[in-house]
């Protein structure tokens, strides 16, 4: 199992209390840093019943990040390297059937943070997940 519950490191420096997680049954765990600086934990889960805790306090001013309404959209040659893994198709997404889906719900707004807003309402408006409809065969 691969468990995504503790702070980033970049904000380690607000943490007001320390990080204190845990896993109950003792069960060796070990944790690395994914390639987006995550810090993940990896584990092989017991049969029965297991608990996952992660208890600290940490400093956040709750103000929202400034939206970048400036911010022109790139020209795909012109993207930073980092950035291309976000473009590579997913199993979780039909990349094929919603490509006309999106140009035709997006393809008329003009390209930069317009569309981005709109791409995100969008999605804020009719997706939701739901473990008990998850499957691995659905798009």
């Amino acid at each position: 199992m691969l468990l995504m519950l503790h702070v980033r490191p970049e904000r380690h420096g607000d943490l007001e209390t320390p990080e204190n997680f845990a896993v109950t049954p003792d069960v060796p765990y070990r944790t690395y840093l994914d390639g987006f600086g995550n810090v993940c934990t990896r584990l092989v889960m017991p049969v029965g019943v297991t608990r996952f805790t992660c208890d600290f306090v940490i400093r956040d001013s709750g103000q929202y990040e400034v939206a970048p309404e400036s911010a022109r959209q790139l020209a795909v040659d012109e993207l930073p390297d980092e950035a291309l893994i976000f473009l590579l198709g997913s199993r979780y997404c039909d990349t094929d059937k919603l490509t006309g889906l999106a140009w035709s719900y997006f393809g008329h707004i003009a390209p930069g943070w317009e569309r981005v807003k709109a791409i995100s309402a969008y999605a804020h408006d009719r997706i939701r997940f739901d473990y008990s409809q998850a499957r691995s065969d659905r798009s």
